[in-house]
C-alpha cells in the first residue's frame, strides 16, 4: 500500500512539475495554487522516503550511490529553494503572510531554481530506471520483453536528444546559473506555448544519460 502511494506521489509530482514549467499556459493563478499542492506532495515524499534519509550513513559508498546522493541533495536544495521562493513571491496562495521586501532576490531564485529541479528530475529518474520498469511491468501485469525494453531507450533517446535542442534554443544554462539580465529572466515566462511543450523533453536528456547508457535494463 505504501508503495503504491509512493509512486502515485512521484508520478503527481513529475506531472505538475512539467505542468508549473508552462506558466504561461495555465496563468499565475493556477501556477499559485498547483505550485501549492506541488509544496504538499513534496513534504508527502520525503515522509514516504524517511528510510532513505536515515540510511545516509549506512554501508558503503560505491560510485553509483556516491552519484545518486548529489544528485538527490542538489534536487532537494533546488525544490527547496523554489518553494520558498515561491512563498516569498505569492500574491495569492500565500498573501496572508504579508512578506515585504526581497522579491528581486527571490524572483531571480524562483527561476533558476525551477529549472535546475527540471534538469535534476530527469537525473534522478534516470537513476532510477530499473525501479519505473518494474513499476510498468507490475501495471501492464507481464513481463516486459527485451524488444520493449529497448524501444523505450530509443524513446528515451530520442526525446533526450531533443531535449538538449531544447537546451539550447531556450538558453536553459543562461537560466540556471542566471546568465541573462534581470529583464530576460523576467520574460520567461512569456515564452510561446509551444515552445515550452517541446521543452518537456528536456528532462529526458539527463535521464538518458544516467540510464540508457547502461543498456536496456531487466525487468
Amino acid at each position: 500500500m505504501k508503495k503504491n502511494v509512493r509512486w502515485i506521489v512521484d508520478v503527481a509530482m513529475t506531472v505538475l512539475l512539467l505542468v508549473l514549467m508552462a506558466r504561461q499556459l495555465i496563468g499565475d493563478r493556477a501556477h499559485e495554487w498547483l505550485g501549492a499542492g506541488m509544496f504538499v506532495l513534496w513534504i508527502l515524499h520525503h515522509l514516504l522516503n524517511l528510510r532513505w534519509w536515515t540510511h545516509l550513513t549506512k554501508g558503503r559508498y560505491t560510485l553509483v550511490r556516491t552519484l545518486s546522493l548529489l544528485i538527490n541533495l542538489a534536487l532537494f536544495a533546488a525544490m527547496l529553494t523554489t518553494m520558498v521562493s515561491g512563498i516569498i513571491l505569492s500574491r495569492e496562495v500565500f498573501a496572508f503572510l504579508d512578506i515585504h521586501g526581497g522579491r528581486a532576490l527571490a524572483r531571480s531564485a524562483h527561476i533558476a531554481a525551477s529549472f535546475w529541479s527540471f534538469v535534476l528530475m530527469g537525473a534522478h529518474l534516470g537513476l532510477h530506471w530499473g525501479m519505473v520498469l518494474a513499476q510498468v511491468r507490475k501495471v501492464g501485469g507481464k513481463e516486459m520483453g527485451k524488444n520493449g525494453r529497448w524501444a523505450l531507450c530509443i524513446l528515451a533517446a530520442v526525446m533526450g536528444l531533443y531535449g538538449i535542442r531544447a537546451l539550447m534554443v531556450h538558453q536553459i544554462p543562461s537560466y540556471l546559473f542566471l546568465a541573462l539580465p534581470s529583464y530576460s529572466l523576467i520574460l520567461h515566462s512569456r515564452r510561446s506555448c509551444f515552445s515550452w511543450i517541446i521543452s518537456a523533453s528536456l528532462p529526458c536528456s539527463c535521464w538518458c544519460l544516467t540510464a540508457c547508457a547502461e543498456g536496456p535494463t531487466e525487468v
